[in-house]
């Protein structure tokens, strides 16, 4: 009798109790939404109607809900309130990866009864006029100057916070400010980490629509910085760059960890 082999079998029949064991454990927790890390978003209305829906257990965000006051329009989740410089946006083709729990405020404007004043300040550049009579959305106008590439529309002259996204709605007497870059801009380039190609953009002053890559077996939750941190889009960019793809392994049912196959590998090749 060959006590040997006898004791392979009945060992790896024991691995194989084990492993099925573990996979069953694992099974049903191993979503889009199960991370080693998952967060809690809070909404905060400021004076909207509740947000309702289920809001924990996530590591990203491909949607956001709604909320409405009487007599004031939303303009998006922001996550400092009161100062409203960094929205937040999600959908399922750009994501909002989540590092920790998370507040977001709604930000609101009064509804006037207009006709508004739009004001575009050019610092130098033509082809744009003003606007007198603007009531409801107003399309992006693409000034030009001299020498320069046309970088967005900010609300404020130190051109802070985040790009305005058109269309625009206009609920009061509104101001923008251009922002330009020196010709010949910069280069944007994608580090897709295994996704599929994403050419890069040179002579770039914004990007105004997130470049998208795809990656069998993952999937794409946007871009980082050289500095680690998630790129918003529209981006202004402010020299060359190399941005790197975020990804998030999908996991479907039991997968083998290396240990597992070193193991099983043992007792079935000998």
């Amino acid at each position: 009798m060959n006590w040997k082999r006898i004791l392979r079998v009945a060992l790896l029949g024991v691995v194989i109790y084990l492993l099925v064991i573990s996979c069953g454990s694992s099974n049903g927790n191993n979503d889009d939404n199960n991370a080693n890390n998952l967060y809690t978003v809070t909404f905060a209305t400021n004076g909207g109607t509740a947000v309702t829906g289920h809001w924990s257990g996530l590591n990203r965000l491909v949607s956001l809900p709604a909320t409405i006051r009487s007599g004031y329009d939303f303009s998006g989740w922001f996550t400092d309130n009161g100062t409203f410089a960094h929205r937040v946006t999600a959908s399922e083709s750009s994501p909002y990866r989540l590092t920790h729990n998370l507040t977001l405020y709604a930000k609101w404007e009064a509804v006037g009864e207009g006709p508004f004043k739009v004001t575009f300040m050019l610092d130098g550049g033509g082809g744009t006029d003003n606007l007198e009579n603007v009531t409801g959305y107003i399309t992006e106008p693409l000034p030009t100057k001299t020498g320069y590439i046309f970088g967005g529309w900010f609300d404020n002259a130190e051109l802070t916070g985040y790009m305005e996204i058109f269309p625009f709605k206009v609920t009061k007497n509104t101001t923008f400010y251009a922002r330009w870059v020196p010709v010949p801009g910069f280069t944007v380039t994608f580090n897709s980490l295994g996704g599929s190609y994403v050419p890069a953009m040179n002579n770039a002053a914004r990007v105004v629509v997130q470049p998208a890559s795809g990656r069998f077996g993952f999937i794409f939750n946007g871009w980082l910085d050289n500095t680690g941190s998630v790129v918003h889009f529209p981006y202004a960019v402010k020299g060359n760059i190399a941005l790197t793809a975020i990804w998030t392994e999908e996991i479907h049912g039991c997968e083998l960890s290396p240990r597992w196959r070193i193991l099983l590998g043992y007792f079935l090749n000998g």
